[in-house]
């Protein structure tokens, strides 16, 4: 039933003055402080807000964003456009536990108009922040009394006799249920606790932000209230400097500019390097002393009065047109508005906008933006994945017969390629090393085991090592097709900003991740090999040579990578080392795989000890990699966290042990390590 009215609902839409904005793809837009085409802004605009990057396959978010910015959210309010994924905020607020989306009328109800279930919302979401503000550092004297400003002006909670109540309230949404007074918790100790659910605390807040920014998607009346003033003045008599005085008091313009919409920023501000408006101002009226009238706004752009002057036109027209529905029209001024605000750009695309401590920031170039585009239109991932997938099947059958190890050698040749041109790709939109968070790092991974897989089949010429590290990068890829991490072109931030330590330390590191999956895949491949074997064949000897030197090359990168890390943290946190979980668990892997080869060079253990070793390294390194950041989520490398997937890496964890347990109490009974 959901399925029905949403799809009825996106037809309504459709139907309503919708037009295909594919002209408008292109344009240089800003969103989340960074310079984008709009279609990767619009992707990434519906992501946040809809936890995909499509409603539908008829409607792209692009298409979206324009029928929402010409013509109000009212026919969308009963569609559900908002993602939820947290169980608590869902159980406070009523909803389906089993559904993740949800309309604005459904939150409206339950956060704006239903007292019961504001109060459940709200409630922890105070407490934490509360205790969080509480115990902050800059709060020396420990004051009692802590105004929760980024939540809402004029909010006031204090601690009072051990307990936690409101004392002051602003009148506005969504507070206005609050009262002075009203207890949030009858003890700090136990309010305490409430700093371990700061994922709700951002998720709810989150949620807030977007129902707010949604709110102000209304064809908005822009100059109505500015020319009552005006109006109100005049009638007062006031001479004309008085009224430009009286206005720009009331009504600043850059104010005015800056909210004139929340979407669709196309135009550069002069004044202001970096900072872009929306589009919805070049409706803006301003007032002219010289007439004692009203007067379009003039060019706040660094383009010119021409230029500026035929954006404006052809904006105009084209709300002119989809306010008519006349779709011939559409296509032609929409057409026209691209060409205007890509002819805009032209003239300051690859300039510097910003320049601070040493650094000079520039706008992307205009073949920056139509790489970023393409990389939006044409996701690699899947194919790549696909391509890997065909490869391992041909390897496979390979190991019987040769013609079909060249199939698949070629083959995964071209996904490797392709693999290449992603993070290349990712690397010149960016101007950075593409290893700053999680996808990132997830696409980097399996193509460090995949390069050193084919340096070890060209020195080795044996494909079984190019199998191996196929499997690693589909597992890899896949996981991250399944768990749609975010993978948008974001800034790096600020911690990371350094080309050169991204590159001298980051990169050593997370490649060293890719080696040593690829040594602990070769050790369960031989062990499980062993196990039927029961002897140190051809393959089961290369296999050997293989993890062993694996390990000596991640050891190569991980170690000096580290040291230089400390470099990196002395350079930005002023100390070399502080014991964070990340340098710790970094350290716990360095001692792992160099006790490992040094038992193994001096005969402490044989190629089986070797192989058991890589496993129980690479376990350390998954928690290294994945588990400082997703399940400790501590530490100073906060730049790297995210939730999820627990069950699922500890299923992964006790699998592991399981195998490397049963293989060697089988290998044992079996006096195969007694033959070998």
């Amino acid at each position: 039933m959901r399925l029905l009215i949403f799809v009825c609902l996106l037809l309504c839409n459709t139907l309503q003055g919708h037009f295909d904005a594919s002209n408008l793809s292109g344009v240089p837009s800003a969103y989340k402080g960074r310079f984008r085409p709009l279609e990767a802004s619009s992707r990434l605009w519906l992501y946040d807000l809809y936890h995909a990057e499509s409603v539908n396959s008829n409607m792209s978010a692009n298409d979206l964003l324009w029928d929402i910015h010409f013509n109000g959210h009212a026919s969308w309010d009963n569609t559900p456009l908002f993602w939820i994924g947290n169980k608590e905020i869902k159980a406070n607020l009523g909803l389906d536990p089993k559904e993740s989306h949800f309309s604005f009328s459904q939150l409206h109800e339950a956060i704006y108009l239903n007292e019961e279930s504001n109060l459940r919302f709200l409630q922890p979401l105070l407490l934490h922040t509360f205790v969080t503000s509480y115990y902050d550092s800059a709060n020396r004297s420990k004051s009692d009394k802590r105004e929760l400003s980024h939540l809402a002006s004029g909010l006031w909670v204090m601690r009072k006799n051990d307990q936690i109540e409101i004392l002051s309230v602003p009148e506005n949404e969504p507070w206005h249920f609050l009262k002075p007074g009203d207890t949030l918790s009858k003890d700090l100790q136990t309010a305490t606790k409430t700093r371990l659910h700061k994922k709700y605390s951002d998720d709810s807040l989150q949620l807030l932000q977007q129902l707010i920014q949604y709110m102000q998607w209304a064809p908005s009346q822009l100059n109505d209230t500015f020319s009552l003033a005006l109006k109100n003045l005049q009638q007062q008599g006031l001479a004309p400097q008085a009224i430009t005085m009286q206005l720009e008091s009331q009504f600043p313009l850059a104010q005015r500019r800056a909210q004139s919409d929340s979407l669709l920023k196309l135009l550069p501000s002069k004044r202001s390097g970096g900072d872009w408006l929306p589009l919805k101002a070049l409706k803006l009226k301003t007032y002219d002393p010289s007439n004692n009238a009203l007067h379009p706004i003039s060019n706040f752009t660094p383009y010119s009065d021409e230029q500026f002057n035929k954006i404006r036109t052809t904006y105009l027209a084209l709300e002119a047109a989809v306010a008519d529905q006349e779709n011939t029209l559409i296509a032609h001024h929409s057409q026209n508005l691209a060409t205007a605000l890509n002819v805009g750009y032209q003239g300051i695309a690859g300039t510097v906008f910003k320049s601070t401590s040493g650094k000079s920031i520039h706008y992307p170039s205009t073949l920056q933006l139509q790489m970023e585009k393409r990389y939006y239109q044409f996701p690699l991932t899947p194919l790549i994945l696909f391509l890997y997938i065909c490869a391992s099947i041909m390897l496979c059958m390979g190991l019987q017969r040769i013609n079909w190890t060249t199939w698949g050698v070629r083959t995964l040749g071209v996904g490797f390629f392709l693999h290449t041109l992603l993070i290349a790709m990712r690397c010149y939109i960016l101007a950075r090393p593409p290893v700053s968070n999680m996808f990132e790092t997830v696409i980097y991974v399996p193509w460090i085991s995949l390069a050193l897989a084919f340096l070890f089949f060209a020195f080795f010429r044996n494909s079984l090592i190019l199998l191996i590290a196929t499997v690693a990068s589909i597992i890899l890829l896949a996981v991250l097709q399944v768990t749609h991490l975010n993978g948008h072109l974001d800034n790096v931030q600020a911690v990371l900003d350094s080309q050169y330590w991204l590159i001298v330390h980051v990169l050593l590191v997370v490649g060293s991740y890719g080696v040593f999956i690829l040594a602990g895949l070769m050790a369960h491949v031989f062990l499980i090999m062993l196990a039927y074997q029961r002897k140190l064949s051809e393959n089961l000897h290369f296999l050997a040579q293989c993890i062993l030197q694996a390990m000596y090359i991640g050891i190569a990168m991980l170690v000096p990578g580290t040291i230089l890390g400390g470099v990196w943290a002395a350079e930005s946190w002023g100390r070399f080392w502080d014991w964070d979980p990340k340098e710790s668990w970094a350290f716990i892997s360095i001692c792992t795989y160099l006790v490992i080869v040094h038992a193994h060079r001096f005969h402490r253990i044989g190629n089986i000890g070797l192989a058991i070793g890589a496993i129980v390294g690479l376990l350390a390194i998954s928690f290294t990699w994945y588990g400082v950041n997703y399940i400790l989520g501590t530490g100073l490398h906060s730049y790297g966290f995210g939730s999820g997937g627990e069950f699922f890496y500890y299923l992964f964890l006790l699998t592991d042990i399981f195998f490397v347990i049963s293989i060697k109490t089988w290998i044992t009974l079996r006096g195969i390590e007694k033959s070998i």
